[in-house]
């Protein structure tokens, strides 16, 4: 959680990954987060951000996280029938390859 597990990444991590979904906006963090960094004497392009656990990400909030520096997003499956995972992965499928790029 933040501020916690992000002083830990910057002390002894090559990165930090944030749980999404719990209503905090990792976003706003990510300025703090590089502050952090530089004030232990690490470069914080060298911290690479991956988010994990985002609740029904939609494709404007993964823009969002990619144009605030975020390097990945782990998206999650819910363990369901196959019936009922397969349209959630053909929604994640569109987000990570849109038509036409």
């Amino acid at each position: 959680a933040w501020p916690g597990a992000a002083r830990r990444a910057v002390r002894y991590g090559n990165g930090w990954i944030p749980i999404g979904g719990r209503g905090d906006d990792i976003v706003s963090h990510l300025t703090d987060f590089h502050k952090m960094a530089k004030d232990a004497g690490r470069n914080p392009k060298d911290l690479e951000v991956s988010i994990f656990g985002l609740q029904s990400p939609s494709i404007d909030e993964l823009t969002r996280l990619a144009e605030a520096g975020v390097h990945r997003v782990i998206l999650g499956v819910p363990s369901v029938a196959a019936e009922d995972a397969l349209p959630i992965l053909d929604r994640y499928s569109k987000m990570i390859s849109p038509p036409g790029k």
